[in-house]
């Protein structure tokens, strides 16, 4: 099959920013943690994942017992709707329970390694727990705690009066959904930052802050967290292979489909495929492109590729990453909808609502967000700096079906020209929120 790569096109960003992304949360295994006092919106399941790296596998009396704690939703009565610590080299495990415990048996933990663990919990249902992105225990949830309104990383919970059994060691990428993630999801995902603005994501802490004491919620929900006792912001040496900001398609005049995707960094990575099907279904689908090599820079680039034998029909595509080591990440699917030129109708994708893309991106002093609604509803848009602090605000009233874009000028809503720094754009739509990160350089 014929296909075209055309020019990948590359953005250099600033790495002196106020938004360092390559740092964590230090936990000195005394008595520090980050708290949340919110409920997050979970009634009765959850997916709660992250990256730990333990520097501290014994300790204290308690220790040996309980485990360090790595996340917490337990409260004073001593439920435990969640409850995950390192109890030595494998994982303790509580669910919807006041007293069952679960411990793994394959998760081998060591110190001074970076690990990525999640959890998926209904109530009264099945219970999963994964570590790199794999299942390694699946056990019976209970049925007989309510979840708080409190969530704790690093800590069973700063109130605890005796000790909080506290993680030592570096923990990296906090998300919490209110939805049960599929191993396929927990799979593709876990090495790859997610959309502020995925379906069920309730709570999104990066950690990348340099100082304060306040972790800001990427998720848009607002749910920032506090650190104490000592928890501070620090460099970690975490490195994705790709952070993938965007994957999506348009139509050119000549009926061809042309994928385009933007990495803001790439490490280790031997470069992507690209696959299609007719169906909703990789399992089957036919990969289209020969290896198109990645860059492995930190910079943002721009990837561009251009299917052009594509017949009319609706159709799938997806992107496929591959690391040097022969692992690999999928994105997608992003649908196409093609037309026969010869019926007269023009072809399109159908509309969705999302945020396109904000371009210029480094920019100076002016940027335009790009956005488009499915169907007549409301939109909103506002602009926060790194620190969560709103900025300017734009109401842009009622939306019919179709594209938009917004001009900001980098003012603030007082006409100040803003900082250099890091600024993301949150837009409201009806009852969905979609977020989307730019960078102004002065």
């Amino acid at each position: 099959m014929k296909t075209r790569l055309l020019m990948a096109v590359m953005f250099l960003v600033l790495a002196t920013m106020v938004y360092a992304a390559g740092n964590a949360v230090q936990f000195d295994g005394v008595d520090s943690y980050v708290q949340y006092t919110s409920s997050l919106g979970i009634s009765n399941q959850y997916t709660v994942e992250g990256w730990i790296y333990p520097t501290n596998l014994t300790g204290p009396p308690d220790i040996p017992t309980f485990g360090r704690t790595i996340f917490s939703s337990s409260d004073v009565s001593g439920s435990y709707p969640l409850w995950v610590t390192l109890l030595g080299t494998q994982l303790l495990v509580r669910t919807w329970t006041t007293n069952t415990t679960h411990l793994t048996i394959s998760a081998g933990l060591t110190v001074n390694t970076w690990y990525h663990i999640a959890v998926s919990a209904v109530k009264g249902g099945q219970t999963v727990v994964y570590v790199n992105g794999s299942p390694i225990g699946t056990y019976s949830s209970g049925t007989t705690t309510t979840w708080p309104a409190t969530f704790t990383v690093g800590a069973i919970r700063p109130s605890r009066p005796t000790s909080n059994l506290p993680f030592a060691g570096l923990i990296d990428e906090v998300r919490v959904w209110n939805t049960i993630r599929t191993p396929m999801e927990i799979a593709s995902n876990y090495l790859v930052p997610v959309s502020p603005s995925s379906a069920g994501l309730v709570g999104y802490w990066p950690y990348d802050e340099v100082s304060g004491l306040t972790a800001y919620d990427q998720a848009g929900t607002a749910q920032n967290g506090t650190l104490g006792n000592g928890a501070f912001f620090t460099a970690s040496d975490l490195t994705l292979p790709v952070e993938l900001s965007s994957f999506t398609s348009t139509i050119t005049a000549n009926n061809f489909v042309v994928l385009q995707w933007i990495s803001q960094s790439e490490t280790n990575l031997a470069g992507y495929y690209v696959y299609r099907n007719e169906t909703n279904d990789l399992s089957n689908a036919l990969r289209i492109s020969p290896m198109i090599e990645a860059t492995n820079t930190s910079i943002q680039t721009n990837y561009t590729f251009e299917d052009d034998e594509v017949v009319p029909g609706v159709w799938y595509y997806w992107l496929q990453s591959v690391d040097f080591d022969g692992t690999d990440d999928t994105f997608g699917p992003v649908m196409v909808s093609l037309t026969d030129p010869g019926s007269g109708e023009i072809p399109g994708i159908p509309v969705v609502t999302r945020i396109h893309s904000v371009y210029p991106n480094p920019f100076n002093p002016s940027t335009t967000l790009r956005y488009s609604v499915s169907n007549e509803q409301s939109v909103m848009i506002t602009i926060f700096n790194s620190r969560g602090q709103q900025v300017r605000s734009f109401d842009e009233g009622v939306r019919a079906s179709g594209e938009y874009s917004l001009a900001w000028d980098g003012r603030n809503a007082q006409g100040v020209e803003c900082n250099s720094g890091v600024y993301i754009f949150r837009m409201i739509s009806g009852d969905r929120q979609y977020t989307a990160r730019a960078i102004l350089i002065k």
